[in-house]
């Protein structure tokens, strides 16, 4: 059941597997109204293609709450090690996801050549006769859609590399804003917004009977870190 109620974690909950974001939605307990977040894509009825991705608003809230009380807390205190972690760290995800990047580039671009070939092969055919006016409009309005959505993606995929070559670590923004938020006993819209970026929710997995879910958060300005590397 999908409601009203606004959450500060709203629209930066994704699904580790599809990637799609994770949508708020409520049930009814004995004594309260418990907020959980679940894939949109699951539950839209493409089942098929990924798994709920359920988890509470609670749980989440308490997860946030320690990996933003540990992040600030080693930015404001160990300064230099922070600083060299985030680096090393950034650098790491900036080359893998220009890579990816990169690719899906590639792969878009061909496939626009390869649509505008096969609408001209379509003109072609129409003219001599081979397929019907009707048949055509129809084939070509789709091509159409398709070349018009690659077509979108390459310019954000273009925008996006150039920004990332530019884009050098923000750690010592990061330090500061961790200075001015000190102490952090509880979360608020502002504060989820201020440092983190994303959250990425795995799917539970059960092991030996015990249930575990990985969460991973982006922070702002410093990418996403292992927060187990962290705690050693």
């Amino acid at each position: 059941m999908q409601c009203s109620y606004k959450s500060i974690f709203s629209g930066l909950v994704f699904c580790a597997d599809c990637g799609s974001k994770l949508t708020l939605n409520n049930k009814k307990g004995k004594e309260e109204i418990k907020h959980y977040f679940i894939c949109s894509k699951y539950r839209n009825g493409k089942s098929e293609k990924c798994t709920p991705h359920t988890i509470s608003e609670k749980v989440l809230y308490e997860q946030s709450l320690t990996a933003i009380r540990l992040v600030t807390s080693l930015a404001g205190s160990f300064e230099a090690e922070f600083k060299a972690l985030i680096t090393e760290s950034t650098d790491k995800e900036m080359k893998k996801a220009a890579a990816a990047n990169q690719r899906r580039l590639a792969k878009a671009t061909a496939r626009v050549k390869d649509i505008r070939k096969i609408t001209r092969s379509l003109y072609e055919d129409k003219v001599k006769g081979i397929i019907s006016e009707e048949d055509f409009t129809e084939m070509n309005e789709d091509y159409t859609k398709e070349r018009k959505a690659l077509e979108a993606e390459i310019s954000e995929l273009e925008a996006t590399i150039s920004n990332m070559k530019e884009k050098t670590t923000s750690a010592d923004k990061f330090i500061e804003l961790s200075k001015k938020y000190t102490e952090i006993s509880e979360l608020n819209t502002e504060i989820v917004n201020t440092f983190i970026e994303k959250i990425i929710v795995h799917e539970r997995v059960k092991n030996d009977g015990k249930t575990t879910q990985k969460i991973k958060f982006v922070f702002k300005g410093i990418g996403k870190i292992d927060l187990e590397d962290l705690k050693d």
